[in-house]
């Protein structure tokens, strides 16, 4: 078992024993098991995920740290709120306001990654409340042991293409919506061994 902590400014938002953790990760989606090795990682805005048994639970978190040690997890949330906590009218106003803000900024301003930030913790909060659809979120997962990557899996949304007229730009997505992963072909002549389709592109001499 995992003792997980949550803890913002304001208050303990959660203290209980889980089964496993999945964080928000700023360069994504970590999950995290009993044994799993000490680990310090920053948290974009997103979803916490915890499991007891069959029983899943979520917290909606903005921006902070989480450690990992032993079999403790340790998250410093800037905020952090159950679905039931969250204040619907107040979470809409203030998506609406973001919105029209980022609209305005230039996106090589500074202000831009700002109000960026301000714009998905609402977007997260409305989306697990209402089924509110969001317009930004993590489009791969991937889960790699670095000790032994060739076990890597992996899942995409949709497909491998981008393409809407390939029969790979939904190839995944029953895949996705399971909650199951795929094996994440690392090796060249692994990949080459199992191909099912092949792209060949030509690119045109500077000149023409």
């Amino acid at each position: 078992m995992l003792k997980l902590e949550v803890v913002t400014p304001q208050k303990k938002a959660l203290e209980t024993e889980v089964d496993s953790v999945t964080l928000p990760g700023s360069e994504g989606e970590l999950g995290i098991l009993p044994d799993h090795i000490p680990l310090l990682t920053t948290l974009d805005t997103g979803i916490v995920s915890y499991s007891n048994g069959s029983q899943k639970q979520i917290l909606v978190v903005h921006w902070g740290y989480a450690q990992v040690e032993g079999e403790r997890v340790t998250i410093l949330a800037e905020l952090a709120e159950s679905v039931s906590e969250i204040d619907i009218d107040r979470a809409k106003l203030a998506e609406s306001k973001a919105r029209d803000i980022l609209s305005k900024i230039d996106m090589s301003s500074s202000d831009w990654e700002s109000e960026k930030k301000r714009l998905d913790k609402y977007e997260f909060k409305l989306k697990e409340a209402v089924n509110y659809d969001v317009f930004s979120g993590p489009s791969m997962r991937i889960g790699i042991d670095f000790a032994d990557v060739d076990d890597a899996e992996s899942i995409l949304p949709t497909g491998q293409s981008g393409n809407v007229f390939s029969p790979f730009y939904d190839n995944q997505a029953d895949l996705y919506h399971a909650g199951q992963f795929r094996k994440q072909r690392m090796d060249r002549a692994d990949i080459e061994a199992h191909e099912t389709a092949r792209a060949h592109f030509r690119f045109a001499d500077a000149e023409e």
